[in-house]
């Protein structure tokens, strides 16, 4: 296999890796105001 498509497969785990943490945070953040705004 050529490094170049390994690359671009790392490439785009990592990506799918950090919008799924980044999706993760939000959903925490949203969850932590609401309960702030509740209170």
């Amino acid at each position: 296999m050529p490094s170049g498509f390994v690359f671009v497969q790392s490439l785009f785990f990592l990506t799918a890796l950090n919008v799924r943490v980044a999706f993760v945070c939000f959903t925490v953040l949203i969850r932590y105001f609401a309960v702030v705004y509740s209170l």
